[in-house]
């Protein structure tokens, strides 16, 4: 099938990590812009009592969310995460239309069509409008390779599974539309520092205090720019 969906469901992993701090002010107390994390209420469709949330982003962006338990309040679940910081966007025209427990949405470029209960690939699916294909997305599995990055590391990330929160970024081979969809909820990129554009140097090597020092009278004697000298991992005690 072709891409439905082209950036990052593995984003969505984070989605139910709440970020640190909190607002500081009219935006996010870590934030340099003015991010609002609260979509506009216009924004938001429910069913089946309340526990599904839908969030219409764009017309191919849509945040779905699902409480299998108790409902926490609505600024847990309208809070920043360390994925998504900005869902305060221009609301899109769509249609949704109560089907049972479930709910029928549509906007210019996906129908997404919901029958109540936990997401599963029984109750949820997403068809894309229109060209280029029309075809659909259902839930399948994870992102494979996860076991071996910190997605799955009980000391850092918790998970919550009580709560499905899955961004859906119906894009197709668009990749610019889904970075630009990406930015507008993730936050702006920022410019790498002007350091970060010269001389980098680094080795895996066990390097001294002294060896360091001459690296970098070495770099000074020949009037080699140096801007940035990375550590590796050599550089603590080891086997103490």
């Amino acid at each position: 099938m072709p891409r439905l969906v082209a950036a990052s469901l593995a984003a969505a992993a984070l989605a139910g990590v709440s970020a640190a701090g909190g607002r500081f002010g009219n935006k996010l107390q870590f934030e340099l812009l003015p991010y609002d994390p609260t979509a506009p209420n216009a924004s938001i469709v429910t069913a089946d009592g309340g526990k599904a949330r839908f969030t219409i982003l764009t017309d191919r962006l849509v945040r779905m969310q699902y409480i299998n338990g108790s409902m926490p309040d609505p600024s847990v679940l309208d809070a920043a995460t360390l994925a998504f910081v900005n869902r305060n966007l221009p609301q899109v025209d769509f249609t949704a239309t109560p089907k049972g427990n479930g709910v029928v949405i549509s906007t210019p470029s996906v129908l997404i069509t919901y029958t109540g209960g936990p997401f599963t690939a029984a109750s949820l699916s997403v068809t894309r409008q229109g060209p280029p294909d029309g075809r659909s997305w259902r839930i399948r599995t994870t992102l494979s390779w996860t076991s071996t990055t910190g997605l799955r590391h009980r000391r850092q990330l918790y998970p919550r599974p009580e709560i499905s929160d899955w961004y859906l970024f119906a894009y197709g081979h668009d990749y610019r539309g889904a970075l630009a969809a990406f930015g507008k909820v993730s936050g702006a990129m920022a410019m790498p520092p002007r350091a970060a554009l010269g001389t980098w140097f680094t080795r895996w090597f066990d390097y001294s205090n002294i060896d360091v020092r001459d690296l970098i009278d070495a770099y000074r004697s020949r009037d080699v720019p140096l801007d940035i000298l990375v550590l590796d991992m050599n550089w603590h005690k080891k086997n103490d």
